[in-house]
């Protein structure tokens, strides 16, 4: 089995790697071995044996996770009034990861107001359990026989947009 970092399979050429979307029903197996390949990653390679093969993740693709990012839960603290050389009138909050460290401070900043910081602190709080949802309901979706009828294929590539502008895959 072929292995890659995560960040080394971002920076293949889209033509030499994607995501297994062909529905292949000229195979009279595709039914019982369509969840090994419906959303899986893929890759071009070359093997001196057999030249140009493609790899499929799970099967002949190892993709090594090198990307990190803080382990949620997260959580949104009212930090109370700003109040070091600025005037304030407005709450700050700090998303904290699951060890308690501040991520990011969200506030009023100079004499501009911020009306939707704790809104804002909240999404960005949610955010590890945003991803992981959208992960597990989208790799259920492409695992289905055909998308649903609330579901178009748009859909589906914007969920991967937004999955890989979350995590850079």
């Amino acid at each position: 089995m072929k292995q890659i970092t995560l960040s080394a399979y971002n920076k293949l050429h889209p033509d030499k790697a994607g995501i297994w979307t062909t529905e292949r029903y000229d195979d009279p197996n595709w039914e019982q071995t369509r969840h090994l390949y419906m959303g899986k990653r893929t890759m071009l390679d070359y093997d001196e044996k057999h030249g140009t093969v493609l790899l499929i993740e799970g099967l002949s693709l190892e993709i090594i996770d090198d990307t990190t990012h803080s382990p949620g839960p997260w959580e949104v603290q009212a930090l109370g009034i700003w109040s070091k050389d600025y005037k304030s009138s407005d709450i700050t909050y700090c998303v904290r990861d699951a060890s308690h460290q501040c991520l990011a401070v969200l506030g009023e900043v100079d004499e501009a107001t911020a009306p939707h910081n704790e809104k804002n602190a909240r999404l960005m709080a949610a955010s590890p359990h945003l991803l992981v949802m959208l992960q597990r309901i989208l790799d259920g979706v492409i695992r289905l026989p055909e998308l649903p009828k609330t579901l178009s294929q748009l859909d589906v590539e914007q969920a991967l947009k937004a999955i890989k502008s979350a995590t850079g895959i």
